[in-house]
């Protein structure tokens, strides 16, 4: 593993030279300047699983790539992650370009990548982005089965730990007498008003909700997905955002559709999740 940190990308014709640049920061390195690589979208439990390893030289997995038949240049990619790192995450992944045509070949950009190792050295250009793609994991039977036990933990009740005050926990050693009796029952009962806590489900439990909605309707409101999944607003609006985008134009404007590379397989992906019936009808709601 190189010793530095993604930082960002940058667009050739936004690079401003700074004559006071290496006094400041160091060096721009442009050695790579020319070398191709590959723009990536992962899931966001897949890079804080590979974000956490500190070790060097570490092997993730295996990129597979095979020609599409019938196509003199279209290609296929899927990614195979080692045994280390799928243990509760799906294994298998397939890469779906987004700057790709099968009749153009690869649409170049003008986007760089850089890196800072983040110990004042000085600022490195990696390469040119060559290719845009982001990762969806396929449906098989290891992430079926991942599915299926969270699905499972997220429908065991959790035992509640309740802590009392010393003044609560002298009432409740008190045995109480005759005379008390009277007195509790003249005390007026207060009503107490019961407002609904939405709890929060793991992440990728969300994600299967809402694969599961976007598989029996193509547009949803936001108040339709929260009713659906159960989930606090600000915390579904977080997860919404990596697979679906929001309609600007036409006659959905204001709802929510999936977005590209998750349309193809979204049956697969909707009908892994197995959610019990209870759960799934929760706060569900048709859109209109």
């Amino acid at each position: 593993m190189d010793d530095f940190s993604p930082s960002s990308k940058i667009k050739s014709d936004s690079l401003l030279i700074n004559d006071n640049f290496e006094d400041e920061q160091g060096y721009l390195n442009m050695d790579n300047s020319e070398r191709k690589v590959w723009l990536v979208k992962v899931p966001k439990f897949l890079f804080d699983k590979w974000n956490n390893v500190k070790e060097e030289g570490i092997d993730y997995g295996k990129l597979k790539i095979k020609n599409v038949p019938n196509s003199k240049s279209a290609i296929d990619v899927t990614l195979e992650l080692n045994d280390r790192f799928s243990q509760d995450i799906p294994k298998n992944y397939k890469l779906q370009f987004t700057n790709y045509s099968p009749k153009k070949g690869v649409i170049p950009t003008n986007e760089y990548i850089f890196t800072d190792n983040g110990k004042g050295a000085g600022v490195s250009v990696e390469g040119i982005v060559h290719n845009e793609a982001t990762i969806s994991p396929i449906v098989d039977e290891h992430y079926k089965n991942i599915m299926q036990s969270r699905t499972l933990d997220a429908s065991t009740p959790k035992r509640q730990t309740i802590i009392l005050t010393k003044e609560e926990e002298r009432e409740a050693r008190r045995i109480p007498t005759k005379n008390d009796g009277d007195s509790f029952a003249m005390q007026p009962v207060p009503k107490k008003i019961v407002k609904e806590k939405r709890q929060r489900l793991p992440h990728d439990d969300v994600i299967a909700l809402l694969f599961q909605a976007y598989a029996e309707h193509q547009y949803w409101n936001f108040k339709g997905l929260a009713e659906y999944t159960h989930q606090p607003q600000t915390y579904l609006k977080e997860i919404l955002g990596e697979i679906a985008q929001l309609v600007k134009r036409g006659s959905y404007s204001g709802t929510y559709e999936l977005k590209e590379e998750y349309k193809n397989n979204i049956g697969e992906l909707a009908k892994s999740s197995n959610y019990p019936d209870e759960m799934d009808s929760k706060g569900k709601k048709d859109m209109k």
